[in-house]
């Protein structure tokens, strides 16, 4: 009984993490960045965020390797507990954001 309470429970969280991962950067695409044009980007904008995660559930995309190329492309180093944000001259800027 107290094992299928902890696994409905683990399931509702990992549920409200998908809604998360897909609602809230989709809304800021929608309003910040395509405002004229997300009616036609945003399904395939989440149909790759799917993808992606197939992809790292089966094995085929590796996570480590995304975090990283996101740090060396764009400067965020993506935590578990926090994300850090360089400045342009690369200065570290530590924003403590949860992200679970």
């Amino acid at each position: 009984m107290l094992e299928q309470i902890q696994i409905e429970a683990l399931e509702d969280g990992i549920g409200a993490a998908m809604v998360l991962l897909l609602t809230i950067p989709m809304s800021i695409l929608r309003d910040e960045y395509w405002p004229k044009s997300y009616k036609q980007k945003l399904p395939k904008f989440a149909d790759q965020i799917i993808d992606m995660m197939n992809k790292w559930e089966s094995g085929e995309v590796d996570l480590e390797q995304l975090r990283e190329d996101i740090w060396n492309d764009a400067g965020i180093r993506i935590e578990r507990d926090f994300i850090d944000k360089e400045t342009e001259r690369r200065k570290q800027k530590t924003c403590r954001t949860q992200l679970n």
